[in-house]
C-alpha cells in the first residue's frame, strides 16, 4: 500500500483529514503512529469543526515544517516555511478552487467528489513538491 492509499484508509477508519495526511508520512520523520494521530487531531473539519482551512492542507503543512524547518529560531527558516506553505496552498487552490473546508464541502456535492479527493491531492502535492 502506498502512502496515498494509507491516508485514504485512515480517513475511512474515521480519522480526520489532517490525521490521515499527517500519519501517512509521519514515519519518514520518526514520529510514532500514536503521536501522528494525536498531533493533528484538532485540525479536522476545518480546525475543530469551524470549517476554516481544510484539514488535508493542515496535515500537509505540518509535514512541510517537519521536512524543511532546519535552522531553528532564525527569521530565514521561518520565512522559508511560510513560502513553502503558501506555495502548497496555492497549488491546492488551483486544483480545488479553495482552501476553505466549508467551500470544499459545498464543492464536493457539486462535483460529486468526497474528502478523499482532497486528501489525495494534498498527498500528491506533498510528494511532488517536497519529497
Amino acid at each position: 500500500m502506498n502512502r496515498i492509499e494509507k491516508a485514504i484508509q485512515l480517513k475511512n477508519k474515521n480519522y480526520n483529514c489532517a490525521q490521515a495526511v499527517f500519519a501517512a508520512y509521519a514515519d519518514l520523520f520518526d514520529i510514532p503512529e500514536k503521536a501522528a494521530l494525536q498531533i493533528p487531531a484538532g485540525f479536522g473539519a476545518g480546525i475543530g469543526h469551524t470549517e476554516n482551512i481544510c484539514g488535508a492542507i493542515s496535515g500537509a503543512i505540518m509535514l512541510i515544517g517537519l521536512k524543511n524547518y532546519k535552522d531553528f529560531g532564525t527569521l530565514e527558516a521561518k520565512e522559508k516555511i511560510y513560502q513553502l506553505s503558501a506555495e502548497f496552498v496555492e497549488a491546492f487552490e488551483e486544483i480545488h478552487e479553495s482552501d476553505n473546508c466549508e467551500v470544499l464541502l459545498d464543492l464536493k456535492e457539486q462535483k460529486n467528489i468526497d474528502c478523499g479527493d482532497y486528501i489525495k491531492t494534498a498527498c500528491e502535492l506533498f510528494e511532488k513538491l517536497y519529497l
